[in-house]
């Protein structure tokens, strides 16, 4: 049975256990205190939002060259929107393209086909059609086979315009006289560009006309794959088969029309030209004031009627080995107020700083090329939080990316597509917040928080004296009660 004096003794032991722990708690919170959010002085420059409309929720932006070439980071991960009293706000940086369908009508003009006659040679099957115009057709072994099948009608379908189609076909509509009873069939279709070399496009689709009491079932539309791709897709030339099921004959198609349609995707671009200097050995150095991965670089030639082989090297950095780009003759020819130049090679988001031209056999004399980098454009599209003027600001060596994925900052939006959010434009005008030694690392401070580590030790050591003394106290005091 625990008495009176033994509760207290433990109830006083708990006490003094729980202030212990405690304020060992908040001094070691405190020890792990956050780095402070990023303020405007944190970045090198900004520049004021101009918004084209009002009350909107969110907004969108074109990166501008300048903020390239002077942020941190080739990722512009150092870049943030505040609104009016220094707040930042949600934002997210997406590439600038944007996504269009396109469509267009094809009317055919349909010429059906004869069968002339069949023959083999050499293990080689071929069948020839003729229309009614003198048009006459060979096609060889398994085209052929589709062809000779029993109960099959052929005909030739050709743009009413007689030009390749300017944009890929994707589906063919068939129409036919009503039918007296139920039909079924089977179409097959083939393409060419100089009615000799004929490629399937797809085989067998089925066609129906089929009625039940008042209803009717009609399938006449021809899905082309979407693998037919290029010319394939947009032929001159279309031969159309119709093979009537279980020896039915096929039905006769009176009328073909086509629709052709792509998707576009159209992207955006910022362009930085390089600085040239003239290096040691002749050769030239350009160079931009940050690395920039680039989708391509451009070379213009100020002299007409100019052909100048060079060695293109680059490098990510301003220090180190170059590396190989390309042995490429640039040239700048003119004839009959007509241009013909030569002028980029592909990079796919390469790392490049400076580019090294050496002429090769050539001199470019007193006027050396230009260049001209070229990358993909980004939007970036904001949450107008707070109240205006908005300030985009880059250029902080030490911040982290701070973006959302679009989808979370705008539920529900078409990703292709963004011209529904109102633009807003970045001023010309630019200011200096915590200058250019923002883009470089902070240099190395003293171990942070050292006289929290002194208080903390501190309380440590405290806190085993009391431990150490309540353990004592206790133990005189049950020795007291046992007497």
């Amino acid at each position: 049975m625990i008495t009176g004096k033994k509760a207290a003794l433990r109830r006083k032991w708990h006490t003094g256990a729980v202030l212990l722990a405690a304020v060992l708690t908040s001094v070691t919170t405190l020890s792990r205190a956050d780095t402070p959010a990023k303020t405007l002085n944190d970045f090198n420059q900004g520049a004021e939002l101009q918004l084209r409309a009002e009350n909107a929720p969110f907004y969108r932006l074109t990166v501008p060259d300048n903020v390239w070439l002077n942020s941190a980071w080739p990722d512009l991960r150092d870049i943030r929107i505040f609104d009016s009293s220094g707040t930042p706000v949600p934002m997210s940086l997406t590439a600038a393209k944007q996504v269009k369908d396109e469509s267009a009508r094809v009317r055919f003009v349909i010429y059906p086909l004869s069968q002339s006659r069949t023959e083999e040679q050499d293990g080689n099957r071929k069948i020839r059609l003729k229309a009614d115009n003198g048009t006459e057709l060979t096609i060889y072994n398994d085209n052929a086979d589709s062809l000779a099948r029993p109960s099959t009608a052929t005909y030739l379908l050709v743009p009413d315009n007689k030009q390749q189609l300017p944009l890929p076909l994707r589906e063919v509509t068939l129409n036919w006289p009503q039918q007296t009873g139920n039909m079924q069939a089977k179409a097959s279709l083939f393409s060419s560009d100089d009615k000799q070399n004929w490629s399937p496009v797809i085989l067998d689709v089925p066609l129906m006309d089929l009625k039940s009491g008042e209803d009717t079932l009609l399938a006449q539309q021809i899905k082309i794959p979407s693998y037919i791709s290029g010319d394939e897709s947009r032929a001159k030339y279309w031969l159309l088969s119709v093979t009537g099921d279980n020896n039915q004959a096929p039905p006769q198609i009176t009328t073909a029309e086509g629709m052709s349609s792509r998707t576009v995707e159209r992207r955006e671009v910022n362009r930085f030209d390089f600085v040239p200097a003239e290096d040691t050995d002749g050769s030239m150095i350009y160079s931009l004031p940050n690395t920039q991965s680039l989708s391509r670089l451009d070379f213009h030639i100020d002299r007409e009627n100019t052909v100048l082989p060079v060695r293109i090297e680059y490098r990510s950095g301003t220090e180190g080995n170059w590396l190989p780009l390309d042995n490429k003759v640039l040239y700048s020819l003119v004839s009959d107020d007509a241009e013909n130049r030569n002028s980029n090679i592909r990079l796919n988001d390469l790392p490049v700083r400076q580019v090294r031209l050496t002429a090769i056999n050539s001199s470019w004399r007193e006027t050396p090329p230009k260049v001209t980098g070229v990358k993909y454009a980004q939007y970036l599209t904001f949450n107008a939080q707070g109240s205006a003027p908005y300030l985009l600001v880059w250029g902080a060596h030490d911040a982290s990316a701070a973006f959302l994925p679009l989808s979370q900052l705008l539920p529900g939006n078409n990703l292709n597509n963004q011209d529904a959010i109102p633009r807003a434009d970045v001023s010309e005008r630019v200011v200096t917040l915590g200058g250019e030694a923002k883009l470089l690392p902070e240099p190395e401070a003293p171990p942070p928080f050292a006289w929290k580590t002194w208080l903390l030790w501190g309380v440590l050591v405290a806190g085993v004296v009391i431990l150490g003394l309540f353990a004592v106290r206790l133990l005189k005091e049950m020795k007291t009660e046992q007497k």
